[in-house]
């Protein structure tokens, strides 16, 4: 199973961003890990 990361979690300089864009990208991250643990989630069930 491939899993596609988003661009924010390859991001190796975060420092060079504003804030505003860190938080969008740790919102990204958030809601890419919870869907991918909800689909883990629904293939044990």
């Amino acid at each position: 199973m491939s899993r596609k990361t988003p661009a924010a979690m390859t991001e190796r300089n975060p420092s060079r961003k504003s804030n505003n864009d860190f938080c969008s990208s740790v919102n990204d991250i958030s809601i890419w890990l919870l869907q991918n643990l909800n689909k883990d989630f629904n293939a044990l069930r």
